[in-house]
Formats: structure tokens, sequence, C-alpha cells
């Protein structure tokens, strides 16, 4: 019923349990993605409340080539795409934002990759945190080591960053599963990664490291 491959059942367990005990149990569930919303509240015997309200607004953009395409909306951003993947001329229909320039260097000729770095490097270097997806564990750790070097090296950052950044790397040494090595290449330079159930994100900060 949970449509999610990996968690749904465990979800559904749970919840079960939470309504075949004898007292009451309020539950509040939160979702951004399930589709069966009214499903669930009906087999919970629920209300199912859906609100669009953003604290902060999402402007969506379409990368191809280098080129950056506006798109106002997912469905928008959908057509974009498949207009500029079909085979004739759309040049007269979209017209490019902006484009991002070649990289000079030779290992980042191939277009995504080099879009993917030159963006998270500008975003990051405005101040702002930046989440990048991955489509596996190896382009995760890639993109990563790439975003990575294209940030301010150990040497370039103030003392007081750098010692944040580096304490955080012991507290990572010191879990028991140990530090992995990938990560211990990137984190000096304020770039970091999650894998889970699937799911590759990389995250990027120029200016502060926090931990939890």
């Amino acid at each position: 019923m949970i449509d999610d491959d990996h968690r749904g059942y465990l979800l559904e367990l749970m919840t079960t349990k939470l309504l075949s005990l004898e007292q009451r149990v309020q539950i509040i569930a939160m979702s951004a993605t399930l589709p069966n919303l009214d499903i669930i509240a009906e087999w919970l015997n629920a209300y199912s409340y859906e609100t669009k309200y953003r604290p902060v607004p999402i402007h969506e953009h379409l990368v191809c080539e280098g080129n950056i395409y506006p798109a106002a909306s997912t469905q928008s951003l959908l057509k974009t795409a498949s207009s500029l993947k079909s085979q004739r001329s759309m040049e007269d229909k979209f017209s490019a934002m902006r484009r991002i320039e070649p990289s000079e260097h030779k290992e980042l000729t191939e277009s995504v990759l080099n879009s993917v770095v030159s963006l998270a490097y500008e975003t990051a270097s405005a101040g702002h945190g930046v989440l990048v997806f991955a489509g596996s564990r190896g382009s995760c750790e890639s993109d990563a080591r790439w975003i990575s070097r294209a940030m301010p090296q150990p040497h370039e950052i103030s003392p007081e960053l750098l010692g944040k950044r580096t304490e955080l790397l012991e507290d990572l040494r010191s879990l028991s599963t140990g530090l992995d090595p990938v990560l211990g290449e990137t984190v000096l330079q304020g770039v970091a990664f999650h894998r889970k159930f699937k799911t590759y994100h990389i995250l990027c900060r120029l200016h502060r490291v926090s931990k939890r």
C-alpha cells in the first residue's frame, strides 16, 4: 500500500502494530512524495490534508548541453526536455537563459559533469548549501570528488573553518564503522555524501560545517 520499495512494508507493519494496540493512539504522518494518500488515509480511518505551500520557493531549470533553460513547473520542465530531445530544431521555441562555459580541464569535457561541478561551486560560493542527486554509488563518489576539487582547498580556507572540518573528520573516524575513504578526501573541502536505500546525495557547504 505504501508505495516505497524499501521502506513501505516496514511503515505498514509499524502502523498495523500501532492500530492493533488496545489503547487509542494518535498517528500523524507526513509525506512529500506518496501518490496514494487518500487510500492510506482511508486505511487509517484518518483525515487527509494536502498543501502546496512552500516556505522556500523552488525555481526549476533544465540544463542541456551546457545551456540552462527556464521551466515554470515540473510539467513544463519535462515538456522542455522532451522537445529538446527531439531531432527537430527547437531554437525558435526555447531560448537558453545562460550558458555554462566548457571547462579547460580535460577531465570535465563531459557536459553533464562539467555542469554539475560548475553549478555546485557557483551556488556554494554564493553562500548556499547544495544538494546533488546521483544515479549510482559510483557516480555519487566520483561527483563528490570532482566537486571537492573545485572547492577552495584546506590551505585556502580560514583556520577556524578548517579546524571545524578537521574535528568533524575525527568524529567520523571514531565511529564503529570507520571513515569512508572517499569521504575522507572531500570533507575538508566542505563536500560530503550520503548513501541509503539506493538513493545517493551529495551535500556541499562552502562556508560552514554543521554537526549533529
